[in-house]
């Protein structure tokens, strides 16, 4: 819906089920349990690691963990404690990391019933990890050779979009005259600070 708005919700749903139907159908065949256990483990775990770690590298550092926990103050009337921070920005993918690394390392080729999978199949499963995987970088790279400036693009790759947020006009200037005092809190409290103490201050919420 995202991508085609003008379209009837119940068409996308449709057509998504009736997609996600005939995909699904390879599992109720006689091989089905091989292709299972071929996918489970190439596209429901490595994948799986590898996208988490990106999309929360996407939220928490560029689109910045103060700004994520403003929008949630704003959506829910509750402040961010230091333990979410905390999690979010440095635990959740310091341990996702060290676990995708872990299993890259251990990394073993699936089998069933005690038999191997073909090396066709191994290829296919490392298409779907790799298809998955650059995901971002495909997208984004697709935005840059749409755009005439292809620098000033690559750079907003790494910067937070300042005009996204609230659909709704008037919850949009709620939620931006809320950011704007957020911002003049903190600069008031952080004018003197170097940008380690404001990195310390943030993590911990003290400019809240």
């Amino acid at each position: 819906m995202d991508v085609f708005p003008k379209a009837k919700q119940w068409v996308m749903s449709g057509l998504a089920c009736f997609i996600g139907f005939l995909i699904g159908l390879i599992y109720v065949t006689p091989g089905g349990q091989w292709m299972l256990n071929l996918v489970d483990h190439y596209g429901g775990t490595f994948l799986i690691f590898a996208l988490a770690i990106l999309q929360l590298a996407g939220v928490f550092w560029i689109y910045g963990l103060e700004n994520f926990c403003w929008d949630i103050e704003f959506m829910l009337n509750w402040k961010v404690t230091r333990f979410w921070r905390f999690s979010w920005l440095i635990i959740t993918p310091g341990l996702l990391l060290i676990i995708f690394v872990y299993n890259m390392a251990r990394l073993e080729n699936p089998t069933f019933m005690g038999k191997d999978f073909p090396t066709s199949a191994h290829v296919a499963g490392w298409a779907i990890f790799a298809v998955g995987s650059v995901q971002f970088i495909l997208w984004s790279a697709w935005a840059i050779i749409r755009d005439e400036n292809k620098m000033e693009t690559l750079k907003s790759q790494f910067k937070y979009n300042p005009v996204w947020g609230p659909h709704s006009s008037r919850t949009f200037q709620e939620w931006k005259d809320f950011r704007d005092q957020k911002l003049i809190n903190r600069r008031a409290l952080s004018n003197q600070h170097s940008s380690k103490k404001k990195a310390f201050w943030i993590l911990n919420g003290k400019y809240d």
